[in-house]
């Protein structure tokens, strides 16, 4: 009873929006209906269907219309009816390399936030005779994300700058110890950038930058920018006895500042 009650007033919304429509684009809304219906209960692939079948009624009923006739017929959501759309679009005409995925999974790789290069890999695996989940499609996605911004970052580095492996770096003329917190340092430089080179001579020997090379490390770096110098020990002396600290009444001014520059609304 309990069951029927609930029904009731969605069967009445249902035929109430028919109402509204033609017959032939009511027959057709009828028909879509059915084959969505039949497959939300089937099996992953058939998600690819029932994309299909909304994309021909959000065009046949209007954005208005599709969205009130999707909540009426199966109580689903706008965001629902995109990922199924999304899936569609990306997919309709090949299904080979999605057929072993869950629905999740679909929605996790035809997301937009997905480069093609992550469904290319996923298909490599398919082929290999691999498990991908969810949580695996995920890890691809910030793997791609992760060397497209070292990329990046490579591409702006500055004339007189070159890039070098940071296992290439030799460390034997450091003399640092103390190396403070390179965590911190680390989360700053992934927030700002590297806003400092680290200097290296000829031969790859490090003089100057040990905790950026830290932080870099921290990272996980695997290149760093570095600015080539003749091998001194006087470039680590002038780096660490010249560099003059803020003031703690400068340090005050510039948190000031800076509140102001995050809370204080521009003018209109």
């Amino acid at each position: 009873m309990e069951g029927e009650e609930k029904a009731a007033p969605q069967k009445a919304a249902t035929e109430g929006l028919y109402a509204a429509l033609s017959r032939e684009d009511e027959a057709a809304a009828r028909e879509d209906a059915a084959i969505i219906k039949t497959n939300l209960r089937s099996a992953a692939e058939s998600v690819i269907t029932v994309g299909q079948a909304l994309v021909r009624q959000k065009v046949n009923l209007g954005h208005g219309r599709f969205l009130g006739w999707i909540d009426a017929e199966f109580g689903m959501t706008e965001r629902s009816s995109q990922r199924f759309m999304k899936i569609a679009e990306v997919y309709s005409g090949n299904t080979t390399p999605v057929s072993h995925l869950g629905v999740k999974a679909l929605y996790e790789l035809a997301a937009d936030s997905t480069p093609q290069e992550v469904r290319d890999r996923v298909e490599e695996l398919f082929v290999d005779g691999k498990v991908v989940t969810p949580a695996k499609i995920r890890e691809l996605k910030a793997e791609a994300k992760a060397a497209r911004e070292e990329a990046e970052r490579l591409r702006l580095k500055p004339p007189g700058v070159i890039t070098v492996a940071i296992e290439d770096i030799s460390l034997e003329d450091v003399f640092r110890r103390d190396v403070g917190d390179i965590a911190a340092l680390a989360a700053s430089i992934e927030k700002l950038g590297m806003l400092q080179w680290i200097c290296i001579d000829p031969d790859h020997r490090l003089q100057a930058g040990y905790r950026r090379l830290l932080a870099a490390k921290h990272l996980g770096w695997t290149h760093i920018q570095a600015k080539v110098v003749p091998r001194g020990f006087t470039i680590q002396e002038a780096e660490n006895e010249t560099r003059k600290d803020l003031t703690p009444s400068e340090l005050v001014a510039l948190d000031r500042a800076i509140e102001q520059r995050i809370f204080v609304p521009a003018a209109p």
